[in-house]
């Protein structure tokens, strides 16, 4: 069942102690979907790789590595870093140009900050592309920290980018809700013990989080504009 919107109070029923909120970026905060398929998908055809677009969306929210090898399987490691680099740089010209945030996410994060809780952004992505694209909308100052999985040992759907990003916010897992487009950010939530939240805004539909069983599913952010009156 998809949840037009959370109450606050459903929200501190759950877990009274909550103390901040998580989130991920490509997918739930911006609509990255489209810029990240035409650049992968752009670089590898010079590569001499055709693939379905279609593929290609399905392995969005993994690192990129690991979607180069379900495409590629028998590439190389030194071919890695080669296409890594030719994909980043290509992305990195205009990344923030094709990547629009989503209706009133600026909003929905102000009254979430205004009612007192601590807020960070834990995405798979390059660190450097996250604090761009944050910076371009003039939001990075709601964010108390910013957590990339390069920086972990683990990527999603491993928890330790959510253990991470609370130790930096100076509270639990447990006191925290992590809001993710994909099954991995749920899977990860789950396992860090968050209170987890999945937004049907990036290519996964509602089917897709069966297995995972996140607390709340919500078509949009806008389920989350909590209401001060």
């Amino acid at each position: 069942m998809v949840n037009e919107k959370i109450a606050l109070e459903d929200l501190i029923t759950l877990r009274p102690q909550l103390k901040a909120f998580l989130f991920d970026l490509d997918g739930t905060l911006v609509n990255s979907q489209e810029g990240i398929i035409a650049t992968i998908h752009g670089f590898l055809q010079t590569k001499g790789h055709t693939f379905d677009r279609e593929l290609i969306t399905k392995l969005l929210g993994k690192p990129l590595e690991v979607v180069l090898k379900l495409l590629i399987p028998n590439i190389t490691e030194e071919d890695i870093a080669v296409y890594l680099k030719g994909i980043r740089e290509r992305y990195s010209k205009n990344h923030t140009e094709i990547t629009p945030l989503f209706s009133k996410t600026k909003e929905i994060l102000e009254s979430i900050k205004t009612r007192g809780f601590k807020m960070g952004v834990a995405s798979t992505k390059l660190k450097r592309f996250i604090i761009e694209i944050l910076e371009h909308y003039n939001i990075t100052g709601l964010f108390d920290t910013i957590v990339s999985g390069y920086e972990v040992n683990n990527h999603k759907p491993a928890p330790d980018i959510l253990i991470e990003a609370a130790k930096q916010l100076q509270v639990l897992p447990s006191e925290c809700v992590y809001v993710g487009d994909s099954p991995s950010d749920i899977e990860a939530g789950r396992r860090a013990g968050c209170v987890s939240i999945a937004v049907l805004t990036g290519p996964h539909n509602q089917e897709m989080f069966v297995n995972e069983k996140p607390d709340f599913v919500i078509e949009n952010l806008l389920a989350l504009l909590f209401d001060k009156s």
